[in-house]
């Protein structure tokens, strides 16, 4: 994803909350992509974890102080939970937030 930040690629728009949905805390453009548990988790911990069939995903924003762990992201119709949030670089220029989509049970 590091060859994609830039800015005429950050062509979704997410929205950021906590418990309430309805009160959107930020929205910003992003670049979103799908991920392999691996790229976050060790081989042991997806085993132990059961995580071999979630969705994972991360998105790439322009760098924001507001956004924290403890929140989540709305796309469209669809919920993710944030897992981790990396300052790209340690510049304050972009994060790269990995995060589990949350999937409707039947």
């Amino acid at each position: 994803m590091k060859k994609d930040l830039q800015i005429s690629n950050f062509n979704k728009i997410i929205h950021f909350f906590q418990d309430n949905i309805e009160e959107i805390i930020e929205s910003c453009p992003a670049i979103i992509r799908p991920i392999m548990p691996s790229s976050i988790f060790s081989s042991e911990q997806i085993e132990a974890m059961h995580l071999i069939n979630r969705n994972f995903f991360c998105f790439a924003i322009r760098f924001n102080i507001i956004i924290k762990n403890n929140m989540n992201i709305k796309f469209e119709e669809r919920s993710f939970r944030i897992i981790r949030i990396i300052n790209v670089n340690e510049d304050n220029r972009f994060l790269q937030i990995f995060a589990e989509e949350e999937l409707a049970h039947a």
